[in-house]
């Protein structure tokens, strides 16, 4: 027999023996996901105040992780390094001027297919277990990050890109070559994840074994006890600083969230906070190299 029972525990505000008990995810060397960390806090709710009288075991904790959202900014300005140029296409026969006058020739364009790559890795703490997030980061340049996994991810794109049509002047009896590099660039930075919940308040659901005395016998049934996360802050805050949770409500005390709470006007809002790396390489101009073919001088060089 199950029994479907939510309290709002207005007797949570009273004397309650509290008990020594503390479950810290950021004390774990692996990755925990932001919904873990919940459980945890509320397992040690349950621990310090539910687990009393008739209520035996705790099951499982229930907090969905659709109630988040997660976005993403770039944290400060990405450091710049030039890498090989990409050679592209050169004058074959170079351009020839056997007259008197300088003379200007016109260079045709050229076309290679590039693969570009963006790379992010997150750290630990933004692990938050919430699947892929885009996030803006350099220029029109978007990036995907997987908020469910500290393994790097890649994405590649193959594109093929013409280097523009070039004018050269080139004097009198005087052969030259125009050679054309795409000007390769690594960016590397750093970004800001955050995952907040969206509704105005939030609650865990708690199913537990109650004992039930029934005559000269003792049976057991399932129960669901719901109660609001402030509950659990203002019974420990410390336990949602050391799991990386942020917590935020227009209650000032437990006894306000529980008033609050029964007459419906409790806000709050949780949020976890992490951070990650990001390697962004394109192609952002071309790099003209004119010279002189009688003698391999570089006569100009530029970028466009």
């Amino acid at each position: 027999m199950k029994k479907l029972i939510t309290l709002l525990f207005v007797f949570c505000g009273y004397a309650i023996g509290i008990t020594s008990f503390s479950n810290t995810a950021s004390a774990s060397s692996e990755v925990t996901p932001a919904l873990t960390k919940i459980d945890w806090i509320g397992n040690t709710y349950y621990k310090n105040v539910l687990e009393h009288g008739n209520i035996k075991r705790l099951k499982y904790n229930t907090f969905n992780t659709d109630l988040f959202n997660v976005s993403g900014t770039k944290n400060g300005e990405p450091i710049r390094t030039d890498i090989e140029p990409i050679y592209f296409g050169e004058t074959s026969k170079g351009l020839v001027n056997n007259t008197d006058e300088e003379q200007t020739f016109s260079v045709p364009s050229f076309s290679k297919s590039v693969a570009y790559s963006k790379s992010t890795s997150i750290s630990k703490n933004a692990n938050f277990g919430l699947g892929k997030v885009t996030i803006p980061l350099l220029n029109e340049i978007s990036a995907t990050v997987n908020t469910s996994s500290s393994d790097t991810n890649t994405e590649t794109e193959t594109i093929t890109i013409t280097s523009p049509s070039q004018s050269v002047k080139v004097p009198p009896h005087k052969t030259y070559g125009v050679k054309v590099y795409l000007n390769r660039i690594k960016y590397t930075g750093q970004f800001k994840l955050k995952a907040s919940t969206w509704r105005n308040y939030e609650k865990i659901t708690a199913t537990v074994v109650r004992r039930v005395p029934t005559g000269h016998h003792t049976g057991y049934i399932d129960e669901k006890i719901t109660y609001p996360i402030d509950y659990a802050y203002y019974k420990n805050p410390a336990n949602f600083e050391e799991n990386g949770v942020n917590y935020s409500s227009n209650s000032t005390s437990l006894e306000d969230a529980q008033e609050k709470y029964k007459n419906g006007t409790l806000r709050t809002t949780l949020s976890l906070e992490g951070d990650g790396e990001y390697t962004i390489e394109n192609g952002t101009d071309f790099h003209v190299v004119i010279y002189d073919m009688s003698n391999n001088r570089i006569i100009e060089q530029y970028n466009r």
